[in-house]
């Protein structure tokens, strides 16, 4: 019996860190794209929010997921991210991997089934610009 209470107080405690965060894209390695909702923002014409991806294995540099927060223009399609990091853990848990903390350059968003990278920016330009 304390088996099951100890295992539901652990399944409700991980939905409850996970909940704020949606589904947006799943990669073809199994690999999940989110958005974290309570992060979304809107200035004028540009969007806001913190994306992560959780990786499906570990990559080469030793990182299971990344956090990322995304400035998106609605009007023009493109997008830059404006901070970065990579962590040991899923969930942008554990350890920092690596961090970016300046902006990248602005990159096109374009039409979907132009690449699987692009097709997730699609993915989080359509959520957040509609």
């Amino acid at each position: 019996m304390r088996r099951i209470i100890i295992a539901t107080i652990l399944l409700l405690s991980c939905s409850a860190t996970n909940a704020e965060w949606r589904k947006v894209f799943v990669w073809s390695n199994s690999s999940i794209s989110y958005i974290e909702d309570s992060t979304t923002s809107a200035q004028g014409q540009f969007r806001y929010a913190w994306t992560l991806i959780n990786y499906a294995q570990r990559r080469d540099d030793g990182s299971r997921s990344m956090r990322r927060q995304i400035q998106i223009d609605c009007n023009s399609g493109q997008a830059r991210y404006l901070d970065l990091s990579t962590y040991a853990s899923p969930w942008a848990s554990g350890v920092v991997v690596s961090q970016m903390n300046a902006s990248t350059g602005w990159f096109q968003i374009s039409s979907r089934n132009a690449g699987e990278d692009n097709d997730f920016k699609f993915s989080t330009f359509k959520f957040l610009c509609g």
